[in-house]
């Protein structure tokens, strides 16, 4: 259960990212922050720091794949015009 704020959150950045433009650095940071916060609020990091990247790789997983399903609606919807 602890898994869906790191994929979620990632998912909605994704999301944002895909409505503006943001360098790549900036994006590396942002899902950073995001699987810090969430290996934090689960309280996973009592447990072990090895948490921390499994939480970020989740992060940026998951907004790669909304960003792939951005891109690729984006181009489906505009050959069918």
């Amino acid at each position: 259960m602890h898994e869906l704020l790191p994929i979620g959150s990632g998912a909605v950045l994704g999301l944002i990212i895909a409505a503006g433009r943001a360098s790549m650095s900036l994006r590396i940071l942002l899902i950073v922050i995001l699987g810090a916060c969430a290996t934090l609020a689960a309280g996973e990091f009592q447990e072990s720091w090895a948490f921390l990247i499994l939480d970020i790789c989740e992060a940026a997983v998951s907004c790669a794949a909304m960003l792939y399903a951005v891109r690729t609606c984006r181009k489906y919807f505009a050959s069918k015009r």
